[in-house]
């Protein structure tokens, strides 16, 4: 999914080597558990430099969500928002879960639950259900989840995919 998704760098086992985070992303860049995020908080998540990577992974260390993750490094993308932060919250972002039941759209919601509601038009709506559907044909697994969002400049990107039986039904 490399042209449907921004780039990306897994470090299993390893801490995240801030020469090639910076080489390979720039900064900022986006950082969570491969899993999960621990409560959206943007400190953990948005990743200014060398500095606040060494922050970032010690809170990493300590958190309970955190500590036993591998650790995703990813492009920083700048996402339409529904909303302005809220504290340490990550803000939300015009996000979408779909679930997909063997390559055929079982469901889809808003992402983010917590502050303004929102919705996509009909026309957003066809779109971004047909980049979900694009990544659902190419995984090909039977019970999936993926996770999209718009950018701000209107372009939608797969945020992520995830095994549709640990998420939550949007």
């Amino acid at each position: 999914l490399t042209d449907l998704t921004p780039k990306s760098l897994v470090f299993a086992g390893r801490r995240p080597d801030p020469d090639l985070v910076a080489a390979e992303l720039g900064w900022p860049m986006f950082m969570k558990g491969v899993h999960q995020t621990s409560r959206h908080r943007a400190s953990l998540s948005v990743i200014h430099g060398p500095e606040t990577l060494e922050r970032a992974l010690a809170a990493y260390a300590a958190d309970p969500i955190l500590r036993w993750q591998g650790i995703a490094c990813r492009e920083f993308v700048r996402l339409r928002r529904v909303e302005e932060p809220q504290g340490d919250r990550l803000p939300s972002a015009f996000e979408f879960r779909t679930f997909w039941w063997r390559g055929q759209l079982a469901g889809w919601g808003r992402y983010w639950w917590e502050g303004k509601p929102y919705r996509p038009t009909e026309r957003e709506a066809a779109e971004m259900l047909v980049l979900a559907g694009e990544a659902a044909r190419r995984l090909r697994v039977p019970f999936l989840v993926v996770d999209v969002a718009q950018r701000e400049d209107g372009r939608w990107l797969v945020v992520e995919c995830n095994d549709a039986q640990e998420s939550g039904y949007a």
